[in-house]
């Protein structure tokens, strides 16, 4: 199948939009997800400093909890980073 100059422009022009659009809907997503983890951390530090009668070991497994929940973060929004291109 030929396709003229004007066939090609409009073919990736279509193609380009497409990606913007399915970036765009990769950053809303990842947007969202990390407000959803950021509230379960931010709910888990609000429980580790107001309980005052945890014992160690709960307070020693909610501060991993909520490290897991930030390192996981960081890798998803890294790995989200560098599978996109918009690496600087």
């Amino acid at each position: 199948m030929k396709l003229d100059e004007d066939q090609k422009f409009q073919a990736l022009l279509a193609e380009l939009q497409e990606r913007y659009r399915a970036a765009h809907k990769i950053r809303e997503r990842s947007v969202q997800f990390t407000l959803w983890i950021c509230g379960m951390a931010i709910g888990l530090g609000w429980l580790l400093i107001s309980q005052e009668n945890l014992m160690i070991p709960q307070r020693i497994a909610l501060t991993l909890l909520i490290l897991a929940l930030f390192t996981g973060t960081l890798c998803f929004i890294w790995g989200l980073r560098n599978q996109t291109g918009f690496t600087k």
